[in-house]
């Protein structure tokens, strides 16, 4: 988990400095193509300056696509350049993109536990907000572009989702972390209750397969 966290803090630097790139670079860059153009167009006074000018062409477009490559890039991973030198890998931009699962809310008071579940939904797919009391998530829940809620409880028989009011009718999967007896969650209506620590290489599966079960659900009272 550790590593993967640095991979993707790694990458958001490396988008950054995409972002950075794309300004300071993109502009002069077409600047520079219109004009290459504009000369190719003309006819040219002697075959090298043809040449040429076609030469500068050609690297100004392979310029334009490294620009477009590392924005791309979906994975922070080097390659040798020289001797005890590396390079991040632009091959990576030619993976499949990940899947985009909508928008998860995530409520776990414990910063180690929300920052390893963060970590995990975001590689699932998921674009994550942070909540850090039941009422903003309830808040943050009712949005409509949130597809799953992540509540983190002590297993209170009395108060299983710490106050967290689940409406009849949602548009989201509700899955609980538990750390004590999951059997009184188990009767909130939730989509899928865990006990903690739970299993991180099987979490995200869990929580797709929670995600399809509560469309299909869905669909089912449609």
């Amino acid at each position: 988990m550790e590593r993967d966290l640095v991979r993707a803090e790694r990458l958001a630097a490396i988008g950054e400095m995409t972002v950075t790139l794309h300004h300071e670079l993109n502009n002069p860059l077409m600047g520079a193509l219109a004009e290459i153009e504009l000369l190719l167009a003309r006819p040219a006074p002697d075959a090298d300056l043809a040449a040429a000018m076609d030469v500068i062409r050609a690297a100004l477009l392979r310029m334009r696509d490294i620009i477009k490559q590392a924005g791309d890039l979906q994975r922070a991973d080097s390659t040798d350049y020289l001797s005890g030198l590396q390079m991040i890998s632009l091959a990576a931009a030619d993976a499949p993109r990940p899947v985009a699962r909508g928008r998860a809310v995530l409520c776990a008071p414990d910063q180690e536990l929300a920052r390893t579940t963060a970590l995990l939904l975001r590689h699932a797919g998921f674009n994550v907000e942070r909540a850090t009391a039941i009422p903003e998530a309830e808040e943050e829940a009712a949005r409509l572009d949130t597809t799953l809620v992540v509540l983190a409880v002590p297993g209170n028989a009395a108060d299983p989702l710490r106050g967290f009011r689940l409406p009849i009718e949602r548009s989201y999967a509700l899955v609980v972390l538990v750390s004590g007896d999951p059997a009184p969650a188990r009767t909130t209506g939730a989509d899928l209750v865990l006990t903690l620590p739970y299993d991180p290489s099987a979490f995200r599966d869990e929580v797709i397969t929670a995600l399809a079960g509560h469309g299909h659900a869905r669909r089912s009272r449609g």
